[in-house]
């Protein structure tokens, strides 16, 4: 797993602990999680994950970017692009 990868994760497990409000979540962040896995990644949480990535990295995002934040694969094609 790339470095970038790995923070990604680190980012995405963390914006997600602090929107389920807990300190472990169903499932590890990995590079094939996506909304739904773990199950706190739900449609709510996908704001938080939106805004955290994109404050870590510090790019602005655009609305219709956010197709690219189901998954962390597309989070880092997304930066592939935007970085």
């Amino acid at each position: 797993m790339s470095q970038r990868t790995e923070t990604i994760c680190q980012v995405v497990e963390q914006a997600l602990k602090q929107a389920a409000q807990t300190d472990t979540l169903s499932a590890p962040v990995t590079a094939d999680s996506q909304m739904n896995s773990p199950r706190e990644w739900d449609s709510l949480a996908f704001v938080s994950v939106f805004l955290a990535v994109s404050q870590h990295f510090g790019i602005e995002v655009e609305e219709d970017d956010a197709i690219h934040f189901t998954s962390i694969a597309g989070i880092n094609e997304f930066l592939d692009e935007a970085l």
